[in-house]
């Protein structure tokens, strides 16, 4: 932001100006701030909108249409001169958003000043001690579904938070989908149990370049897998944007309800990504009693053999190999924790 632009210029340009027009009979206050003036110049004299927010720089305070579009009318073609006011213009905006967000947030109360006021203005009503609290317990619960306080975060407002966070610093992966397997429909793939991992690895091995598949991309599947993991790693492929390949192995270990849930949210989900690239993978000896894997057949996939290991061997080698000066004293980026205890980290 420019260091020229004051907190003055901000309020000259953005808060409302007053002009008085005086007749016989009355006094009539007109009041214009610069984006009326810009709104103005651009729907009654057509002027472009760049030109018209440098007009309203170049002339802070001035509230007098005619004059401005006379400067329009005199610098339009000076792209020097517009380009120089129209970034000022941006700047001066900005800083009027960031004033004004600082302030409504200073006016805000606390919450246990909130709070403080709504135990008051109750204690004060002449009614029953039970219409009290029921009164203090909808005020509360009406106050955390909005932004009303300035040191509280409703669940919605710190979710918006975290999203933007995260939005703003993922790194896109971009995964090439192998041509086996088709965007936008939940790919079944059948191979042997001891084959399972193997073929995980080779969808990910299609794209060696790319990092080995993080732990939001796979899920390994068991008696004690809830639909909520599975609908969580379904939700995470339909709203990918960073172009992630997203994995289900040992699908045939899910029980009935949680295979009929699965199949409605495929068929009636809102998917906003439709070319979101989902796998699931089951061992087809026991494909048989998985409704699942029949619910999926018409996507079944074939995932070519290959029948050279040492490819996917190098291709974990190659991602779990550090580089650099730690490579001589300690050569591996991955750490395998074994224990019965509890507390020894592996979850982490």
């Amino acid at each position: 932001m420019s260091k020229r632009i004051t907190e003055e210029v901000v309020r000259k340009v953005f808060t409302k100006s007053t002009e008085k027009k005086e007749d016989e009979d009355s006094i009539e206050i007109v009041e214009l701030d610069g984006n009326d003036l810009i709104q103005m110049l651009m729907e009654d004299f057509s002027v472009e909108e760049e030109i018209a927010q440098a007009a309203v720089m170049a002339n802070v305070g001035m509230n007098d249409i005619d004059e401005l579009f006379q400067w329009c009318m005199d610098n339009q073609l000076d792209d020097n001169l517009i380009e120089k006011f129209c970034k000022k213009y941006n700047d001066a905006k900005k800083m009027d958003t960031e004033i004004n967000s600082k302030e409504s947030e200073e006016s805000k109360p606390t919450f246990s000043q909130f709070t403080r006021v709504i135990v008051e203005r109750a204690s004060r009503a002449d009614t029953t001690l039970q219409k009290k609290l029921k009164e203090i317990w909808t005020s509360f619960l009406n106050s955390v579904e909005t932004a009303e306080t300035s040191d509280f975060l409703n669940f919605e407002c710190l979710g918006s938070g975290l999203q933007r966070i995260h939005d703003d610093t993922a790194t896109s992966i971009n995964r090439t989908y192998p041509g086996y397997l088709t965007s936008g429909k939940p790919n079944l793939v059948l191979c042997q149990r001891e084959d399972i991992h193997s073929v995980a690895l080779t969808i990910y091995n299609h794209d060696a370049e790319k990092p080995l598949p993080d732990m939001d991309e796979v899920l390994l599947c068991n008696e004690e897998t809830t639909k909520e993991d599975v609908e969580l790693i379904c939700r995470r492929a339909f709203n990918d944007k960073m172009g992630k390949i997203y994995s289900v192995l040992y699908a045939e270990k899910l029980d009935f309800n949680i295979s009929i849930n699965t199949e409605n949210l495929l068929m009636k989900a809102d998917i906003p990504n439709r070319d979101y690239q989902l796998v699931f993978i089951c061992c087809k000896d026991s494909v048989q009693q998985s409704y699942l894997a029949t619910a999926l057949d018409k996507y079944r996939a074939q995932v070519p053999e290959f029948k050279d290991p040492s490819r996917l061997k190098l291709y974990i080698e190659n991602h779990l190999t550090r580089h650099g000066e730690h490579e001589k004293t300690d050569p591996t980026s991955m750490r395998a924790i074994q224990s019965e205890k509890s507390g020894m980290g592996k979850s982490l």
